[in-house]
C-alpha cells in the first residue's frame, strides 16, 4: 500500500464531501470519487483530487489504484445497490480498510456480513450525540402533559 495517511471517499454528497474536506484539512491525502459531474465540479473547488467515475465498476476503481490508499470509505447512503457494489469492489481490490455509511439497519447488516471494517450510521449516531448534549444542558424539566414540557437550560 501507499501513503498510510490516505483515503478514498466514494460519494461526495453532503456527508461524503464534509468527510473528504475534513480529512484533507487534517493532512490526509484524499481521492474523492462521484459519478455526478456537477457534484465532482463542486467538490473540486474544495478538495485537491476528485474524479468522476462509476465506483460500482471494479475496473474503474482498479485504474484509480484504490488499493494503494489506506482506507476506502463508501458514503453512499440512499442507493443501496451502489453502496453495496462500491463496497464490494473495494473489498475485491484488497483496499486495506473499507468503511461504509449505512442509512438503515438492513443496509448496515448487509455491509457487516460483507466484512466491512467499520459500518457507521451518521444520522442515528448524530441524533444520539445531540440528544446527550441537549439533555446535559437541562437544568430542569417539567412534563406539562399533552406533549408539552417546560425545560430550563443554561446558555453556557
Amino acid at each position: 500500500t501507499g501513503n498510510p495517511q490516505s483515503a478514498v471517499v466514494i460519494g461526495l454528497g453532503r456527508f461524503g464531501l464534509s468527510m473528504a474536506t475534513e480529512l484533507e484539512a487534517s493532512g490526509v491525502e484524499v481521492l474523492g470519487i462521484d459519478c455526478n459531474p456537477e457534484v465532482v465540479q463542486r467538490a473540486s473547488a474544495l478538495i485537491r483530487h476528485v474524479v468522476r467515475a462509476d465506483a460500482t465498476d471494479k475496473e474503474a476503481l482498479a485504474q484509480l489504484a484504490v488499493d494503494e490508499y489506506a482506507c476506502g470509505v463508501v458514503t453512499i447512503g440512499g442507493d443501496l445497490a451502489a453502496s453495496i457494489l462500491s463496497a464490494s469492489a473495494l473489498l475485491t481490490l484488497h483496499c486495506p480498510q473499507v468503511w461504509a455509511k449505512a442509512s438503515s439497519a438492513e443496509q448496515g447488516e448487509i455491509l457487516n456480513q460483507m466484512g466491512i471494517t467499520r459500518v457507521f450510521y451518521p444520522e442515528s449516531e448524530m441524533g444520539l450525540r445531540a440528544a446527550h448534549q441537549v439533555a446535559q444542558s437541562f437544568e430542569d424539566y417539567i412534563d406539562l402533559g399533552h406533549g408539552f414540557a417546560l425545560v430550563i437550560t443554561s446558555l453556557g
